[in-house]
């Protein structure tokens, strides 16, 4: 049987997606909501930078982005964390 990599790069997205709702279970009880926060935050853009890196791919930004990257990143990644977070704590 042959498998194709499309189908086993969608199989290990969605064992790694299903494997972030079990791990923040565990990280929500064993820390503080926005350590838990942080932690999930900070892993993931060292494998971003590492990925880039490994991709050659150019991460400069121009003055006029940075805020509205800065705030992008605020509201959409910090709070969704930190909700994903206390969902995860708050819940049976």
């Amino acid at each position: 049987m042959r498998v194709d990599i499309p189908v086993l790069k969608l199989l290990v997205a969605m064992v790694l997606w299903a494997g972030g709702f079990i791990a923040g279970r565990v990280a929500a009880m064993n820390l503080m909501v926005e350590e838990a926060a942080f932690y999930r935050f900070f892993l993931a853009t060292i494998a971003f930078y590492v990925f880039c890196r490994i991709r050659n791919i150019d991460l400069s930004l121009r003055k006029a982005e940075f805020i509205p990257l800065l705030a992008l990143g605020l509201f959409g990644i910090a709070f969704y964390n930190l909700l994903f977070f206390s969902a995860l704590k708050t819940t049976e």
